[in-house]
């Protein structure tokens, strides 16, 4: 039997997902290790939460040609990381701290910066011929903040989780949590204690692998 006619075409396309494992997410806000935040990486990360699929009409009439497109999900989540990473490697010291300390005005309840014109100065409209469409750049821009904050803390001491929240007052706020040696907050940091905190752990987390 032709292997293509034992696919049903009437069957429903799954919807993709991101688990707070593979993308930074305001949403969720859960811890992340933090040697998945290597600035030169295409990284996996938790900051924009799980973005939900959207349908979009395949190409051609073939069931073939369905199978050969990638899922809308997955495209997003794809660009995602690749954005965010580009974002983190380009962002220069001042632009960080002008993006941590943007008011809360101008942020939704993940403390993501909600300016389209702010967002679009480090998020481009369009990449890889895919639309970036304003939730998505906002998420872009803070998963991108967070690795840029973490690549430039040059002693790292021994930072074991990494994560982000949103303060009382509606900031984004970055926490590296370290166990044994202390790493030091950057220079260009120090003069925002509650936007880049340090945070030592109760336990060994060796204890728990």
């Amino acid at each position: 039997m032709d292997s293509k006619n034992a696919l049903d075409p009437n069957a429903p396309e799954l919807n993709i997902t991101v688990s707070p494992e593979e993308l930074s997410s305001p949403e969720n806000m859960n811890s992340k290790n933090a040697s998945d935040l290597g600035a030169n990486d295409a990284p996996a990360l938790n900051l924009t939460g799980v973005i939900n699929s959207q349908s979009a009409p395949p190409v051609g009439n073939g069931l073939g040609n369905q199978l050969r497109q990638p899922k809308p999900g997955r495209e997003r989540n794809h660009q995602h990381l690749i954005l965010s990473g580009k974002v983190g490697r380009q962002l220069t010291d001042q632009q960080l701290r002008d993006i941590l300390q943007k008011s809360p005005n101008e942020r939704d309840e993940f403390a993501r910066i909600t300016n389209a014109d702010y967002v679009s100065q480090f998020v481009p409209r369009e990449h890889d011929g895919f639309f970036i469409d304003d939730d998505l750049a906002a998420s872009i821009l803070q998963t991108g903040t967070e690795k840029a904050v973490y690549k430039r803390f040059t002693h790292k001491g021994q930072i074991e989780e990494w994560y982000s929240q949103v303060t009382k007052n509606g900031y984004f706020s970055i926490t590296a949590c370290w166990y044994g040696e202390k790493p030091e907050i950057p220079d260009c940091f120090k003069d925002l204690p509650t936007l880049i905190r340090l945070e030592e752990c109760e336990y060994d987390p060796a204890s728990f692998r």
